[in-house]
């Protein structure tokens, strides 16, 4: 990730590869707690001297990162994706999966703000679709429960029993995981009470007196096949196809 911005007013080293960064100290004090309180000793100390530079030990790989999070705060606002086959509008780039955890270690390190925080946290839900399981370990990493109630909604099926064990490592703690299989056997259960107890017609409302046996049929043959996926906690049943069941020749 290289950085530059158009209008630099202070220079940063990073010590280990000595590579300089041209800032706008206002970015870095208006998104990190720490450079606010850096940048105010630094003026109380030297006031009658304008300092212009200052040294980090930091690498300047990591360090452009937070540079890059300060000077273009990710939008708080994007429209999130919250089913499958859903897009976000293509302007909208999401920063990679992978590179969030190393971002949120380093703004929790430098005191980002709220709003850039909150910024980091719609760039990690866009990714719940695509990527519900990893969300849902970062999630409950940064203790973000409304992200990861997000997640675990992607993750109905499959049960966690087909994950490989590289994967499962991405949730943080026994007690996230044993959450989690609740509450999918807990959704798995309350899937088969609707199929059990769902009726097209109630009390006779909309049947086609023509046509109501022979999708009835239809609709108990569909059932009788979806009931025991629900058992190997293995359904999801979007709205679409339900429907389409009454809609088949």
């Amino acid at each position: 990730m290289a950085f530059s911005c158009l209008n630099p007013d202070f220079s940063i080293r990073c010590l280990p590869e000595d590579v300089v960064f041209d800032v706008e100290k206002a970015r870095l004090v208006e998104g990190s707690e720490v450079f606010s309180d850096m940048f105010n000793c630094c003026e109380l100390e030297k006031e009658e001297k304008l300092t212009r530079s200052m040294d980090v030990y930091e690498f300047a790989g990591d360090f452009s990162l937070v540079l890059r999070l300060l000077h273009d705060t990710p939008s708080n606002s994007i429209p999130l994706p919250k089913s499958k086959g859903q897009h976000v509008s293509d302007s909208i780039a999401a920063i990679p999966l992978p590179i969030l955890p190393r971002l949120f270690a380093l703004a929790d390190k430098y005191a980002f703000t709220s709003s850039v925080l909150q910024g980091m946290y719609s760039h990690l839900d866009m990714h719940t679709t695509a990527s519900p399981l990893k969300v849902y370990g970062i999630a409950i990493r940064l203790s973000l429960q409304d992200i990861a109630d997000a997640a675990s909604a992607f993750l109905i099926a499959p049960p966690l029993h087909t994950y490989a064990s590289h994967e499962i490592k991405d949730i943080p703690t026994a007690d996230a995981y044993h959450d989690l299989l609740l509450l999918q056997h807990h959704r798995s259960v309350k899937i088969k009470e609707l199929l059990e107890n769902a009726q097209l017609f109630p009390h006779g409302y909309g049947a086609c007196p023509t046509h109501a046996t022979s999708i009835k049929a239809r609709w108990e043959k569909e059932r009788s096949i979806l009931l025991p996926r629900t058992d190997a906690g293995g359904l999801i049943i979007p709205l679409t196809y339900l429907s389409g069941i009454l809609l088949r020749k």
